[in-house]
């Protein structure tokens, strides 16, 4: 019983949400992208937007492989005649060629001293070494990074920080809904109780990784494993970057200066 219920959503979801041709992405058009780094508020970013519009998300997987069933943590009744968000945390060279007038891409970026440690298991040495070295989930941040400020037209992208998310979840998550052309009239009635809603949130995204090492993000701390790290560390990893990315450290990451 248990098998036909997972083949039958696998097949609902497949069936009404847009096929996307992952192998000709020159040929995509009108279609949605949430690009994040893990531990960068992607739980919370997509829970929202379902919460509020019942819009359906896709995981794009490594090798660009797109998973189904969806994304649907909080068990709605979604609306397949919305359009499908491709959520990833890979970007690889595929955001380069599709049509970026057609296309729509969001990014939610989070201090990389915060979500860049759980790639190095916590280690201040492995973390720094991975920074100085630019290896690793450093690469990958830098990576995901480049993808959104490569993107040329600005009206079809949109920058969102964790932080700013974390302290504002209502401002910020109408923000990507205008951004997604989304109505945001369900928006009271979701956030009548903000706190419940968060942790509702938390709780669902532990149940699924069970490993505290998997979701341990820091809930509404905005410092939170960074604080583990001697600061000396930390100001030396910021000047590597300053150095090496100057560009990308003047636009979006000088505010994480220690």
């Amino acid at each position: 019983m248990k098998y036909l219920f997972l083949s039958l959503i696998f097949y609902f979801t497949s069936s009404f949400t847009k096929q996307l041709d992952i192998h000709s992405p020159e040929e995509i058009i009108n279609s949605e992208f949430l690009l994040t780094f893990p531990i960068s508020g992607t739980n919370l970013t997509i829970g929202s937007i379902q919460a509020i519009t019942r819009k359906p998300v896709l995981l794009i997987k490594k090798q660009w492989r797109v998973s189904h069933p969806g994304v649907n943590r909080l068990e709605l009744d979604l609306n397949f005649d919305k359009s499908t968000l491709y959520r990833t945390h890979i970007p690889g060279g595929f955001f380069d060629k599709i049509n970026q007038d057609k296309n729509k891409l969001l990014v939610v970026l989070r201090n990389y001293k915060e979500c860049i440690p759980r790639a190095c298991q916590y280690s201040e040495a492995e973390f720094k070494h991975a920074v100085l070295s630019e290896e690793g989930g450093f690469c990958h941040y830098i990576r995901n990074l480049r993808c959104f400020d490569r993107w040329k037209n600005p009206d079809t992208k949109l920058l969102i920080y964790y932080e700013d998310l974390i302290l504002d979840l209502r401002g910020n998550v109408e923000k990507i809904l205008q951004f997604l052309g989304e109505d945001i009239t369900q928006m009271d009635q979701v956030f009548e109780d903000e706190k419940s809603f968060r942790e509702k949130l938390i709780q669902l995204y532990r149940k699924q990784c069970p490993v505290k090492d998997a979701w341990s993000s820091g809930g509404d701390k905005l410092i939170y494993h960074s604080r583990n790290f001697k600061n000396e560390s930390l100001i030396e990893m910021d000047g590597h970057i300053q150095k090496n990315y100057p560009n990308l450290w003047k636009k979006y990451l000088k505010r994480y200066k220690t």
